[in-house]
């Protein structure tokens, strides 16, 4: 409510095109809604999940926000503008998002963090290429996100659930392709939580488990597992997401491309490390008994 208060007066104002506001507002408030249900009566996952995809493709097919291009490795800039791969790539994109920041609001404070750390980095991108809006849209996120973590950080008082993670996951996906150059910027904040998402996905299909169950083998829990406390992961992970974030600021390309292949390397290891300390934990314990 804070935040569509605050794109409101900006919209009044004229300071942003009624157009973009309205497909992230209306996106942002439907899902929001259907978090809300969720979080109360409960709801099936492919339920859930037709919700987002509406959502998705209202932004997508009903206001035409896409993404244009992408940069594809020892390929260079490939264009997508008005094509049916930009349309599905940025409908993906949004689904990612969403589900990426919902399995990340597994502790304390983490994806109420991230979104405080996605908000810094994207300012900053705005004012360095000379975007008026984006800084805006940055400040309000940024703000009721920041808000909300003081109350959220452990220990947490209260939680944002369903509600509170679609909105986020919603609103960063389309600032994320609204303009250029900030696709790579989500892609470097999110980047470790997009590679757990995956890995999820790959564990589950290897062992027979509903992608859509609920866990507590994401990263962020493993970190928990092997002795770290929930505000310590959490600031670990701030740490690394504001490292790589800022790499979103670099002019060149071939920059932003290192730092993610940079990012996905850290990401496999981080995985490689947690599970090779529970394994070796649970070895222990076994030859104890």
């Amino acid at each position: 409510m804070a935040f569509a208060l605050v794109v409101i007066v900006l919209l009044a104002a004229d300071e942003l095109r009624a157009y973009d506001a309205t497909a992230l507002l209306l996106g942002a408030g439907a899902l929001t809604l259907v978090g809300f249900v969720d979080d109360i009566w409960g709801l099936s996952a492919r339920t859930k999940f037709l919700f987002q995809l509406a959502a998705a493709l209202v932004a997508v097919v009903g206001f035409d926000i896409a993404i244009r291009g992408v940069s594809v490795p020892l390929v260079g800039r490939v264009y997508l503008e008005g094509s049916m791969v930009g349309y599905a790539v940025t409908v993906l994109w949004i689904l990612g998002m969403i589900n990426t920041v919902n399995f990340a609001d597994g502790i304390d404070g983490l994806a109420g963090g991230l979104a405080v750390i996605f908000s810094l980095v994207l300012f900053l991108v705005g004012i360095a290429i000379e975007q008026r809006e984006l800084p805006l849209y940055a400040c309000a996120l940024g703000g009721v996100a920041l808000g909300f973590l003081r109350y959220n950080f452990a220990p947490a008082r209260i939680f944002m659930g369903d509600s509170g993670s679609y909105f986020l996951g919603f609103t960063m996906a389309l600032l994320s392709v609204l303009g250029s150059a900030k696709l790579a910027t989500g892609l470097l904040v999110m980047g470790i939580w997009v590679a757990d998402v995956a890995y999820s996905i790959f564990r589950r299909m290897r062992t027979g488990t509903p992608i859509e169950m609920p866990d507590k083998e994401h990263l962020h829990h493993r970190f928990v597992a092997i002795g770290l406390s929930q505000r310590t992961t959490a600031l670990l992970f701030y740490a690394l997401a504001l490292a790589f974030g800022s790499a979103g600021l670099l002019g060149r390309r071939e920059g932003r491309l290192a730092a993610l292949f940079t990012l996905g390397l850290l990401s496999l290891l981080l995985i490689w490390f947690v599970n090779r300390r529970l394994s070796r934990g649970t070895t222990s314990e076994g030859e104890g008994l």
